[in-house]
């Protein structure tokens, strides 16, 4: 068994770095595994639509590697880890050191995606094996140490050694914490909605943001926040005081509520309003600094004392009766609707509550391939409110006997989202009179009622509060079940029209300019603003912009985000696109070189593009194809 270390001793060719400055060669050296080189490669490539990495390494010919030993030491360090690793799709004939070292490549970046991946072998120095991996790294980039961290990794399996605290802690550094790790799989649910309508997603700097959609139609978003979504709309729901005033001026069912300046007054409050109430701030969001169930003077002063640290507006209102319920409200409509259950732990008469938690999160939904359901852990919150109900997380429960984590129905307090069934009309219409009435087209709606299925007029109970950035968290998955929510949102966020506009390349250089400049025209003759990126020119709409380079991906992927484009005519070298990928996700046309079909051309094909010779164009174009590529973009009539 030779030895395995991270290391470089050769650097990557200049064209496989150039568009490709934040990556380098790995550093190190050594006579074990050595990363050679790493590039980053821009959507539409080798792989298919989403942004990719090329990684050649070698090591000594005859190298062994078991990959299952490999994949134990994964889930040795996170269970979630060890279940990507096992999920990866790779060749069914790729040499196993190269299988085990993509699987681990793939482990760290899926975050709940199935990425693409390709394994071939490589042009090594004697003595050695080398190979190539190519692989999609979903939405989320890789940092520099993610090549060193994978050999390390890779090179303490081989040496069957337990994995060190050291390499521990750089990849939970790297990587963030399960937790982190379940938030990314959850936001690219979204991502996969958004896509399969058609509406491609991209990440802008800011990380929480992203972009959908192409040239003049395309749009930011930011979670549940739409494109549609108002400032004065979002910034009244954040006001719980404001909000519940205009909810009750509208003859919506809401708490009588009082704001309070102080103790005193939020107990005098509570005396006027009747026991018991709920103390909460008015500008907090997922429960933090809410108290309710207080029923004595004590208790309410208590509360608002906690609530004070978190804001200085506090209100004290009166309690609704019931269970906790989500409906989300998309355009008018309840797109979704969840009950989210507070976390329960039953005990056995042997276990504490602090290991029934554990034993809690360690079981289904919670572990497994890709978990539906948020890790779980016991929280100083959760002791606390513990400690209010007579328990703490020593406590031993006899068999049968429950305990509650924590009154809130959130996630991170334990809850477990269930899907609600009948609606009754009049919550429906009350939850989306509610969002009408705060200015919101998306917006989660949290009723408590006793029973969802029977009118709010009946049986009491009423509005708690609008959020203007509803989580798709608990409604994306709810038991298990891919919810219809996230298409809803998707439509909404594209008005129900494409969100796309007509891309043409040519294949070339600078003897490319000429047609493509005539492909621009033509387009702008039927009233569209033109992206254009020639050898000699890059503008969109006529206006210059900065040139990152005739052979680089980002000017594709500029014009792609430009808001003034209406058509894209873009010339592109054909050994960039192999090199470093097309810049975009997808392309209409493709115009292939004077020798016929290439690499770049099938790359292309791989993302929709339909390949023309050049001498073909001018029929094609007669034929109707342009006419057709255009109407594919325009938005009904």
């Amino acid at each position: 068994m030779g030895n395995i270390e991270a290391g470089s001793e050769a650097a990557p060719p200049a064209a496989e770095l150039r568009g490709n400055p934040a990556l380098a060669p790995v550093s190190r050296s050594g006579p074990g595994l050595r990363i050679l080189s790493a590039v980053r490669l821009a959507a539409g490539n080798v792989l298919g639509d989403r942004p990719a990495l090329a990684v050649v390494f070698d090591a000594p010919a005859g190298t062994v590697c078991d990959p299952g030993a490999v994949g134990r030491l994964m889930a040795d360090v996170a269970p979630d880890l060890g279940d990507e690793y096992r999920l990866a799709r790779l060749p069914p004939d790729a040499d196993p050191l190269a299988a085990a070292l993509a699987a681990v490549l793939v482990a760290f970046l899926a975050n709940g995606r199935d990425l693409p991946v390709a394994v071939t072998r490589a042009a090594a120095a004697p003595g050695r094996d080398a190979w190539s991996i190519c692989l999609a790294e979903g939405v989320d980039g890789a940092p520099r140490e993610l090549f060193d961290v994978a050999a390390d990794l890779l090179r303490h399996a081989l040496r069957r050694q337990p994995v060190l605290p050291a390499l521990r802690a750089r990849i939970e550094a790297m990587l963030g914490s399960r937790l982190d790790r379940y938030d990314r799989n959850q936001r690219n649910l979204l991502i996969e909605a958004l896509a399969a309508d058609g509406i491609g997603w991209r990440r802008c700097l800011d990380h929480p943001i992203g972009m959908v959609g192409e040239g003049r139609r395309r749009r930011r978003l930011r979670g549940g926040v739409s494109p549609h979504t108002t400032l004065p709309g979002g910034t009244l729901a954040e006001r719980k005081d404001e909000a519940s005033a205009r909810l009750a001026a509208a003859g919506l069912p809401v708490a009588r509520q009082v704001r309070v300046a102080d103790a005193a007054a939020a107990c005098a409050a509570a005396e006027r309003l009747g026991y018991p109430v709920v103390v909460k701030p008015v500008d907090c969001s997922n429960g933090r600094g809410v108290a309710i169930g207080l029923s004595t003077p004590g208790a309410v002063a208590a509360a608002f004392a906690d609530a004070r640290r978190r804001s200085a507006a506090i209100v004290v209102e009166t309690q609704l009766v019931g269970h906790a319920y989500r409906l989300l409200v998309i355009r008018g409509e309840v797109a979704g609707a969840i009950r989210n259950a507070p976390g329960t732990v039953v005990g056995d008469g042997r276990r504490t509550i602090r290991e029934l938690v554990a034993a809690a999160d360690a079981a289904p939904p919670r572990q497994g391939p890709r978990a539906a359901v948020r890790p779980l852990r016991l929280t100083d919150e959760m002791l606390a409110y513990l400690r209010r109900c007579g328990r703490d997380g020593d406590t031993i429960l006899a068999a049968g006997e429950s305990a509650t984590l924590h009154w809130h129905g959130h996630m991170s307090r334990g809850a477990i989202a269930r899907t609600v069934g009948d609606i009754h009309p009049d919550n429906r219409e009350a939850a989306c009179q509610a969002a009408a009435v705060i200015g919101l087209d998306v917006a989660g709606i949290d009723m408590i009622v006793p029973d969802i299925a029977l009118s709010w007029r009946g049986t009491g109970g009423g509005i708690c509060e609008v959020n203007r950035a509803p989580g798709f968290r608990t409604h994306s998955i709810a038991e298990g079940r891919v919810a219809a929510a996230l298409t809803r949102f998707a439509a909404h966020v594209s008005d129900g029209r494409p969100m796309t506009v007509p891309i043409v390349v040519f294949l070339g250089g600078r003897e490319r300019d000429a047609p493509a400049l005539a492909m621009a025209d033509r387009l702008a003759g039927r009233g569209l603003a033109i992206g254009l990126a020639t050898t000699r020119r890059f503008e969109a709409a006529g206006l210059p912009l900065a040139d990152p380079g005739p052979g680089s991906p980002l000017r594709v992927a500029r014009l792609i985000d430009d808001p003034a484009v209406d058509a894209i005519v873009a010339v592109v070298d054909p050994a960039a696109v192999v090199a470093e990928g097309f810049g975009h996700g997808r392309a209409d046309l493709a115009i292939l070189p004077d020798d016929g079909p290439c690499a770049a051309g099938d790359i292309l094909a791989g993302i929709g593009a339909v390949l023309v010779p050049p001498a073909a164009l001018p029929a094609a174009i007669d034929d109707g194809l342009l006419a057709r590529i255009v109407a594919l973009h325009r938005a009904p009539t």
